[in-house]
């Protein structure tokens, strides 16, 4: 298939679906406009970096308590691929055991995640169907939410103490229905992208959104 990238990622589909006019995917993964980047973001990947650190006493002082008490003693950044007709999806997961039956994702921000938000992130989702695929296993997801809050110090964030965590195991059929998402949304991404090269622009907000529609409405 013909794709700006020829792989898909969780990050590049949640573009994608953000919006029925696919705007966010078109500006970053054809016109390639550089992802925002805030400082809440700046923040989580610095966590990140200090939960995928084997010691712990490498990591600032800051967030050695916090970092303690959620890491999980799975393998970290743990990539995946998925393999289907015509294009594949990379995925790299915060932690994963090693018999692939629980995979981990870690969250930091302001925002509170609640069961439902999670359930309907896709994430987990994402990482489980790859694991599925590969090893026809099923594995039980967790998230784990650190809650943040400004502050004068850390480029303006720390966190709060506050730390919740969340399940979410997959059916078959949440899998299956998952895979069959990858796969509409690759055929609409490679109609747009297609068109594009074409010579078709779709810089204009207005006029992109009657051209999505017409190639929505071929599919």
């Amino acid at each position: 298939m013909k794709l700006p990238k020829n792989y898909l990622s969780y990050s590049a589909l949640r573009a994608f679906l953000a919006t029925s006019t696919r705007r966010q995917w078109i500006q970053r993964y054809i016109y390639k406009e550089p992802f925002y980047t805030s400082k809440e973001m700046t923040f989580g990947r610095r966590a990140s970096d200090a939960l995928e650190e084997e010691n712990l006493f490498n990591i600032d002082a800051d967030l050695f308590e916090i970092v303690n008490e959620v890491k999980s003693n799975d393998p970290a950044e743990v990539c995946m691929v998925l393999q289907q007709k015509g294009f594949y999806v990379i995925g790299y997961l915060d932690a994963c055991s090693e018999d692939y039956t629980k995979v981990t994702e870690y969250k930091t921000g302001k925002a509170e995640w609640t069961q439902e938000r999670v359930d309907a992130h896709l994430q987990l989702d994402t990482y489980s169907l790859m694991i599925y695929e590969a090893f026809d296993i099923v594995p039980e997801g967790e998230l784990i939410w650190m809650e943040t809050r400004d502050a004068n110090v850390h480029g303006g964030i720390e966190f709060t103490g506050r730390v919740e965590r969340f399940k979410r195991t997959c059916s078959v059929q949440e899998l299956k229905d998952m895979k069959a998402l990858f796969n509409s949304a690759v055929i609409e991404m490679e109609a747009i992208y297609k068109a594009y090269l074409a010579g078709v622009s779709f810089e204009d907000a207005k006029e992109a959104r009657v051209l999505i529609k017409e190639i929505q409405s071929k599919l």
